[in-house]
């Protein structure tokens, strides 16, 4: 008798935890369904996650503007070079090469070399304007007799390929913009490679690569 009512019982205990754990279920899930109970989390969740999102696009938009700022200066800066070497200034060249050289991005490296080029080829141009030839001046003979001093000891044969260091050394220190023109433009002629010029890394590739010829 004791042993059928030990059974009954742990029957009745084990369909009454069952009838709990469904019970406790089926609630959660009204709950989860309610939409009351989603707004509720919604909410939360925005309140949480809003100010991280805000934070993070005021941190993006500092940036870009930062950099906005600096590329707004560095033109500026490329700007004011260009007009100086534009009216023959030395310190203008100097200074577009430094900012190529130490560009904080790429487009404002490409800007500061774009600036040269330009103004390289303006000089150029208005070199062999202002010579009102037919012909293209010889630019090699012309710096063989400024230079002729320096080459007197050498013979006929020899001078031009002793004219090559000078005119290089002429390029990189010269004040005389009209001259440092022309000495690209003679050295172009004597090594036969397209030199633009005021591109100064041109020639010192090139320098680097030939410095045993060029003693």
């Amino acid at each position: 008798m004791k042993t059928a009512t030990d059974a009954q019982i742990s029957q009745i205990r084990d369909r009454s935890a069952a009838i709990a754990i469904s019970e406790a279920q089926r609630r959660v899930d009204e709950a989860f369904h309610n939409r009351n109970i989603e707004g509720m989390v919604e909410n939360a969740a925005s309140r949480q996650v809003a100010p991280v999102i805000e934070r993070q696009l005021k941190t993006e938009v500092d940036r870009a503007m930062i950099s906005l700022q600096l590329d707004i200066t560095f033109l500026g800066q490329i700007s004011d070079a260009g007009a100086y070497l534009r009216v023959g200034g030395r310190p203008g060249l100097d200074k577009l090469l430094e900012l190529q050289e130490n560009a904080p991005s790429e487009s404002m490296r490409l800007a500061a070399r774009s600036m040269l080029e330009t103004i390289g080829k303006n000089y150029e141009e208005q070199f062999v304007y202002r010579t009102r030839e037919d012909k293209e001046p010889d630019f090699v003979q012309s710096k063989l007799s400024t230079h002729s001093d320096e080459l007197k000891k050498f013979g006929e044969s020899e001078k031009r390929a002793r004219l090559i260091p000078i005119l290089i050394r002429e390029i990189r220190t010269d004040n005389d913009l009209w001259e440092v023109t022309t000495a690209f433009l003679a050295l172009r002629k004597l090594t036969n490679q397209s030199f633009r010029v005021f591109d100064m890394d041109a020639i010192n590739r090139w320098f680097a690569e030939h410095a045993s010829q060029c003693k």
